[in-house]
């Protein structure tokens, strides 16, 4: 354990993307909270009339929801973030060790293959994630301190960003979407480290021009675009994590505001575990990291 551990803190100190990526971000994103409402002078929630009405008449369980919502979605950066490194990341992680002759070096330690592409694998399926979870809570902690300085109670929603209720929903979400996304994203990951591995250079222009081409083979050969669509429904997660039940209504006139009774209630654990198409793809990953563990086995310093 301690061994693995070590392996860990190896990628975090080669691979300063891991911080300084959602560092990066958390700046831009408070950085123009900070402008937007103090220095400019203008901070908008971005409601017009009929949604600012509709807060003005939703119940507190209401306004609860519309807060914790409106916190969360600040973590969006964040993890758009986190899937583009993974991506870079995983396609140079071992083929980086090649290209610096590092390879040599961490072959003469008494470390395995399997344990030097797993570490790599846990490095970008939960440190990164782990990293940009803090950054992204911090966020939501700065904004919301941000727009209370600036709003106060001019609107009714803004009491309501500080009830232990909301933070709870709020900890909950920024929980339950890196974890989720940790096993959603295993196999693309698993497969960008066999890719790098694998390659004898340049892992990003094969990876790309290989994806490219099999789908233009298959809608050349067959007529069907199965890779594609499967490459686009293993990129998106939400769908599959979360469910559409709005069971809570707020009408002002002709319109309405559709509410989730709360963000726990539209969390779907139980069917996203029981998906076959998770289990699936957790197969699929254990073969690309299996893979990838026997291919560097007998890689030298040469690519």
């Amino acid at each position: 354990m301690n061994r693995f551990l070590w392996l860990l803190k190896r990628e975090v100190w080669e691979s300063r993307a891991i911080w300084m990526a959602p560092a990066i971000c958390l700046a831009i994103v408070l950085g123009g909270a900070a402008v937007a409402g103090i220095w400019t002078g203008h901070f908008e929630l971005g409601m017009d009339d009929n949604e600012t009405r509709a807060m003005a008449s939703a119940t507190s369980a209401q306004l609860e929801i519309v807060a914790s919502g409106a916190l969360g979605v600040i973590a969006t950066p964040f993890f758009i973030t986190v899937l583009f490194v993974q991506f870079f990341y995983a396609l140079d992680a071992l083929y980086s060790e090649r290209r610096d002759r590092s390879i040599l070096f961490w072959k003469s330690l008494p470390v395995s293959d399997l344990e030097t592409v797993l570490a790599k694998l846990v490095t970008a399926l939960v440190v990164l994630p782990a990293v940009a979870t803090v950054a992204a809570f911090i966020a939501q902690v700065g904004i919301a301190i941000i727009t209370s300085l600036k709003l106060g109670n001019s609107i009714g929603l803004v009491p309501y960003l500080w009830h232990p209720g909301v933070w709870g929903q709020v900890l909950l979400l920024d929980l339950y979407v890196p974890l989720t996304a940790a096993l959603w994203y295993a196999p693309l990951v698993a497969l960008y480290l066999l890719v790098s591995v694998a390659v004898p250079r340049s892992p990003f222009a094969y990876f790309t021009l290989g994806y490219l081409g099999l789908v233009l083979v298959e809608k050349i050969v067959f007529g069907t675009k199965y890779i594609l669509v499967l490459s686009a429904s293993r990129n998106l997660l939400l769908p599959h994590i979360f469910s559409d039940r709005l069971t809570s209504k707020i009408v002002v006139g002709d319109e309405s505001l559709h509410l989730p009774q709360s963000i726990a209630s539209n969390m779907i654990p139980g069917e996203f575990l029981a998906s076959p198409d998770l289990w699936l793809g957790l197969a699929f990953a254990a073969a690309c990291v299996a893979g990838a563990a026997w291919i560097r086995r007998y890689r030298d310093a040469t690519y």
